[in-house]
């Protein structure tokens, strides 16, 4: 160093989401300040979702999933999120073509809460989904399994584990992750209820048990001699419970043995078991809002889905009443 020079210190490199100066504070949402010379599409992603989860709107497997789907979209997207343009949206738009239209409608809908938080925090200036129509869903029949098919699954149950799996599908109507989640200490043989803690977005609902599932669900708990812990164990690891994805995989095996699976994507899966389900009850009891509470939908137009074709002999009776031809 020559003599007389003045030391320097060395600037410590700042964090890519640390605001720099000269950074501004959205007066209308009174969001925290963002620079947009220093934020880039993916760190807002996180952001976001942080945000989204601090105040409870969505819960962490939601989180995961919206992860995902919003790293596909930056993925088409300028690296800083102040270019994100109606281009951008149509582009991305472009390699969704091989999804369903919900699956298409679920993703848009995804991404454009996503594009309007960066909107109101003033990271972009103009919607990019303006004038962007969201995919139309056509009004689907779900298809149940018939008595025949039920007894074939049961049939093809090769370990206990594997018939409480479709018991419980079939009698209370849990969604795969719902089945995941159970402990043993969530169902009580006793009153016959099964409390299913981790639900759709994060809410819990206590159900019924019928006598039938109770029997089964005693008999696998007396033979695997569980008391506390996960109530569905990994064969390969029995202290552990299992994911969602092992609930899809051993219902699978089990439905191509059983034969009422004969492709992959064939919309034959654990959740059959759940449409299955809301058959029964439908037509047990014709109450469409009993239904909408054993699935643990919020919207009762979810349910609508499930019940819509379910009682043709109800509309076949009031067809068959009606006569033109006698009176001409």
């Amino acid at each position: 160093m020559r003599t007389g020079a003045r030391a320097t210190t060395p600037i410590r490199p700042r964090r890519p989401d640390t605001p720099a100066t000269g950074s501004s504070r959205n007066a209308a949402t009174g969001a925290g300040p963002v620079d947009v010379r220093t934020v880039t599409t993916t760190s807002q992603i996180g952001t976001y979702l942080r945000d989204r989860q601090t105040v409870g709107a969505i819960s962490p497997p939601t989180a995961n999933h919206m992860r995902g789907v919003l790293y596909t979209f930056a993925d088409h997207c300028p690296k800083d999120p102040a270019k994100i343009r109606r281009r951008d949206v149509l582009r991305w738009l472009n390699t969704l073509g091989h999804l369903s239209a919900g699956t298409r409608r679920l993703y848009q809908a995804r991404v454009h809460g996503f594009t309007d938080w960066l909107l109101r925090r003033g990271v972009i200036r103009r919607d990019p989904f303006l004038d962007v129509p969201a995919p139309k869903v056509p009004r689907s029949v779900h298809r149940a399994f018939e008595p025949a098919q039920v007894a074939a699954l049961l049939d093809a149950c090769v370990t206990p584990r594997d018939r409480v799996i479709v018991v419980l599908g079939l009698h209370a109507g849990l969604r795969r992750a719902e089945l995941a989640a159970l402990e043993v200490g969530d169902i009580s043989l006793t009153a016959r209820t099964v409390l299913v803690v981790a639900g759709k977005g994060g809410h819990s609902r206590l159900l019924p048990l019928s006598a039938e599932a109770a029997t089964v669900v005693a008999r696998y708990l007396a033979g695997a001699g569980l008391s506390t812990g996960p109530l569905l164990r990994s064969e390969a690891h029995p202290q552990r419970g299992i994911g969602p994805s092992t609930v899809s995989r051993v219902f699978s095996e089990l439905a191509y043995r059983a034969g009422v699976k004969v492709r992959a994507w064939d919309t034959v899966g654990p959740h059959s078991l759940r449409h299955t389900a809301a058959t029964g009850w439908y037509q047990s009891t014709g109450d469409v809002l009993a239904v909408r509470d054993l699935l643990g939908h919020v919207n009762l137009g979810t349910t609508a889905r499930y019940v819509v074709g379910m009682d043709v002999e109800r509309l076949r009776a009031a067809v068959d009443g009606r006569r033109y031809l006698d009176a001409a």
